[in-house]
């Protein structure tokens, strides 16, 4: 079991080898903070972090995002995910496209296995994800209006913390003033090539 970005154990992110950036993601050094697309940006942005940590087979992640002050459309969410053919994939933007669904936990291509969560600030939901690969494969999700929002004028410029916890088996997300989400993922296995990325989409 692994903790990252927990009240015990904070993940560095300029320590060396333990993230790549992807798309319009940039680093931040001086804050300790991943500015996932650009703030400012008018047109469709998306960029995502790998973190190069193992976790499998289970963790705890805690972390915190805005959604940009002058937001239209926003979506974020992170994957656990086989990240054996990251960069097979990533090579022709699998992950980065204008259309990448960060938001709805629907990013990963179909031949990856994964656990997923994703928050959209414009439809106003959360959603949970996952894909088994192999003999009886499947894909299943279920999807929970956020709680918390109120207007969309309220949420621009605020920090929203997320907490998710998977075990074999279940993953467990809460968003900042909502309840937890409980979603059964059977028959998923990870394995060490088993990662952590999160991503964002945004356009003005």
């Amino acid at each position: 079991s692994s903790d990252l970005g927990s009240s015990s154990e904070h993940l560095d992110l300029t320590a060396s080898g333990s993230l790549s950036l992807h798309g319009a993601a940039e680093l931040a050094a001086e804050a300790n903070e991943l500015h996932l697309v650009p703030a400012d940006s008018t047109s469709a942005r998306t960029g995502y972090a790998l973190f190069l940590v193992p976790v499998a087979p289970s963790f705890v992640l805690t972390f915190s995002f805005q959604v940009p002050s002058n937001a239209n459309y926003y979506g974020l969410g992170f994957s656990f995910f086989d990240a054996a053919e990251h960069s097979t994939m990533a090579a022709y933007g699998a992950y980065t496209s204008s259309s990448a669904g960060w938001n709805d936990a629907n990013v990963m291509p179909s031949n990856v296995p994964h656990v997923s969560w994703g928050v959209d600030y414009k439809y106003n939901r959360v959603t949970l994800r996952y894909r088994k690969v192999g003999t009886g494969a499947a894909t299943d999700s279920v999807q929970q209006r956020a709680t918390i929002y109120g207007s969309r004028n309220y949420l621009r410029g605020r920090w929203l913390a997320v907490r998710a916890e998977y075990r074999p088996g279940l993953l467990s997300v809460e968003l900042e003033g909502g309840a937890a989400v409980t979603f059964a993922t059977p028959d998923v296995g990870p394995s060490s090539t088993w990662r952590i990325a999160i991503g964002s989409r945004a356009n003005g």
